[in-house]
Protein backbone atom coordinates (compact mmCIF):
# COMPACT_ATOMS: atom_id res chain seq x y z
CA UNK A 1 0.00 0.00 0.00
CA UNK A 2 2.80 2.28 0.59
CA UNK A 3 3.96 2.08 -2.91
CA UNK A 4 0.84 3.20 -4.06
CA UNK A 5 0.49 6.11 -1.94
CA UNK A 6 4.29 6.71 -3.59
CA UNK A 7 3.50 6.49 -6.87
CA UNK A 8 0.30 8.80 -6.51
CA UNK A 9 2.30 11.66 -5.36
CA UNK A 10 4.60 11.05 -8.57
CA UNK A 11 1.40 11.75 -10.85
CA UNK A 12 1.20 14.96 -12.19
CA UNK A 13 -2.35 16.73 -11.69
CA UNK A 14 -1.49 18.63 -14.81
CA UNK A 15 -1.77 16.72 -18.26
CA UNK A 16 1.72 16.49 -20.44
CA UNK A 17 -0.83 16.92 -23.60
CA UNK A 18 0.96 14.37 -25.31
CA UNK A 19 -1.87 13.15 -27.53
CA UNK A 20 -2.35 16.68 -28.85
CA UNK A 21 1.47 16.87 -29.88
CA UNK A 22 1.70 13.62 -31.68
CA UNK A 23 -1.70 14.42 -33.55
CA UNK A 24 -0.01 17.59 -34.98
CA UNK A 25 2.99 16.01 -35.82
CA UNK A 26 1.01 12.79 -37.55
CA UNK A 27 -1.35 15.60 -39.09
CA UNK A 28 1.77 17.67 -40.28
CA UNK A 29 5.05 16.13 -41.00
CA UNK A 30 6.42 19.12 -42.58
CA UNK A 31 6.79 20.44 -39.22
CA UNK A 32 9.03 17.63 -38.24
CA UNK A 33 10.62 17.79 -41.34
CA UNK A 34 12.13 21.65 -41.03
CA UNK A 35 12.60 20.99 -37.55
CA UNK A 36 15.00 18.66 -38.47
CA UNK A 37 16.69 20.38 -40.57
CA UNK A 38 17.17 23.17 -38.26
CA UNK A 39 18.61 20.76 -35.88
CA UNK A 40 21.06 19.16 -37.87
CA UNK A 41 22.40 22.49 -38.52
CA UNK A 42 22.49 23.86 -35.15
CA UNK A 43 24.22 20.17 -34.56
CA UNK A 44 27.32 20.82 -37.35
CA UNK A 45 27.86 24.03 -35.37
CA UNK A 46 27.95 22.81 -32.13
CA UNK A 47 29.96 20.00 -33.29
CA UNK A 48 32.81 22.80 -35.34
CA UNK A 49 33.05 25.20 -32.39
CA UNK A 50 35.22 23.87 -29.51
CA UNK A 51 33.69 24.75 -26.13
CA UNK A 52 30.19 25.39 -27.38
CA UNK A 53 28.08 22.44 -26.37
CA UNK A 54 24.59 21.77 -25.54
CA UNK A 55 24.83 22.80 -21.98
CA UNK A 56 26.10 25.82 -22.98
CA UNK A 57 23.84 26.42 -25.42
CA UNK A 58 21.09 26.25 -23.19
CA UNK A 59 22.85 29.01 -21.03
CA UNK A 60 23.27 31.42 -24.26
CA UNK A 61 19.40 30.27 -24.68
CA UNK A 62 17.96 31.01 -21.59
CA UNK A 63 17.03 27.63 -21.33
CA UNK A 64 17.25 24.08 -19.79
CA UNK A 65 19.33 21.45 -21.03
CA UNK A 66 16.42 18.94 -21.63
CA UNK A 67 14.52 21.82 -23.79
CA UNK A 68 17.76 22.12 -26.27
CA UNK A 69 17.65 18.37 -26.31
CA UNK A 70 14.54 18.11 -27.70
CA UNK A 71 15.54 20.95 -30.29
CA UNK A 72 18.51 19.00 -31.15
CA UNK A 73 16.07 15.37 -31.78
CA UNK A 74 14.31 17.46 -34.36
CA UNK A 75 10.67 16.66 -32.43
CA UNK A 76 10.47 20.06 -31.40
CA UNK A 77 7.59 22.65 -33.30
CA UNK A 78 9.95 25.19 -33.07
CA UNK A 79 8.19 29.10 -32.96
CA UNK A 80 9.97 31.52 -34.96
CA UNK A 81 11.22 33.39 -31.44
CA UNK A 82 12.98 30.16 -31.00
CA UNK A 83 14.60 30.52 -33.95
CA UNK A 84 15.92 33.90 -33.92
CA UNK A 85 16.97 33.30 -31.00
CA UNK A 86 19.03 29.75 -31.61
CA UNK A 87 20.63 32.08 -34.42
CA UNK A 88 21.45 34.96 -31.99
CA UNK A 89 23.54 32.41 -30.06
CA UNK A 90 25.29 30.76 -32.72
CA UNK A 91 25.73 33.99 -34.71
CA UNK A 92 23.99 32.57 -38.00
CA UNK A 93 21.38 32.54 -39.95
CA UNK A 94 19.63 29.24 -39.32
CA UNK A 95 16.77 30.73 -42.01
CA UNK A 96 16.38 32.54 -45.19
CA UNK A 97 13.76 34.20 -47.74
CA UNK A 98 14.59 34.47 -51.17
CA UNK A 99 13.84 38.40 -52.43
CA UNK A 100 11.28 38.43 -54.24
CA UNK A 101 9.61 41.52 -56.02
CA UNK A 102 7.90 43.58 -52.64
CA UNK A 103 10.94 42.56 -50.36
CA UNK A 104 12.24 45.27 -48.31
CA UNK A 105 15.57 45.13 -46.15
CA UNK A 106 14.50 44.51 -42.65
CA UNK A 107 15.81 46.71 -39.66
CA UNK A 108 17.52 45.04 -37.43
CA UNK A 109 17.56 46.16 -33.80
CA UNK A 110 20.31 48.11 -32.46
CA UNK A 111 20.98 45.19 -30.12
CA UNK A 112 21.69 42.81 -32.82
CA UNK A 113 24.78 45.47 -34.32
CA UNK A 114 26.91 43.37 -31.72
CA UNK A 115 25.97 40.13 -33.12
CA UNK A 116 25.94 39.94 -36.64
CA UNK A 117 24.08 37.16 -37.86
CA UNK A 118 26.01 35.38 -40.90
CA UNK A 119 24.19 33.11 -43.50
CA UNK A 120 25.51 29.31 -44.08
CA UNK A 121 27.20 28.24 -46.34
CA UNK A 122 25.15 26.45 -49.02
CA UNK A 123 25.64 22.64 -48.62
CA UNK A 124 27.11 21.28 -51.90
CA UNK A 125 25.41 18.07 -51.22
CA UNK A 126 21.86 19.48 -52.39
CA UNK A 127 19.95 17.04 -54.05
CA UNK A 128 19.38 18.44 -58.06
Amino acid sequence: MEKAKQLKKLISKKPSGWKEKATTRIASPWLTAYSSQIALRVLAIIKERPGLNQSRLAELLGTSRQQVYKILRGQENLTLETIYKLSKALGVELISFPDYEYSKPLKRPASDKLNPVRKLPASSNRKK
